[in-house]
């Protein structure tokens, strides 16, 4: 379909991430400018690596959540004592996806 782009949006900026022993990994970020195309991230899709691990957003099992609109997310799945990863990439209403430059780690941070 010659009026789909293929024009992927920008990262998310700014990532930052804390650690809340009741709660879990707590990550949040600002929504990127609009792309080349105009187009705005509508969406975000978070992975997850264990520290180490090639950080390929090419491998869905790494795809922790999906989510539209908000611009944080909790991971109350992580485990204490484990370091991680996290990738956040912007989705554009084509379903485009950024690059993965958007990373933190919790290698300096630990569950408690």
């Amino acid at each position: 379909m010659p009026w789909k782009d293929h024009i992927a949006p920008l990262p998310p900026e700014e990532p930052r991430l804390e650690i809340n022993p009741a709660e879990g990994v707590q990550l949040s970020w600002k929504a990127p400018a609009a792309a080349a195309d105009g187009d705005l991230a509508r969406g975000y899709v978070i992975y997850r690596f264990k520290q180490g691990e090639s950080l390929s957003i090419d491998d869905p099992r790494h795809i922790l959540n999906i989510q539209f609109g908000e611009t944080s997310f909790t991971d109350n799945t992580a485990r204490r004592n484990e370091d991680y990863v996290y990738v956040i990439t912007s989705l554009d209403r084509l379903s485009n996806e950024s690059t993965a430059r958007c990373r933190i780690s919790t290698q300096s941070l630990k569950i408690e």
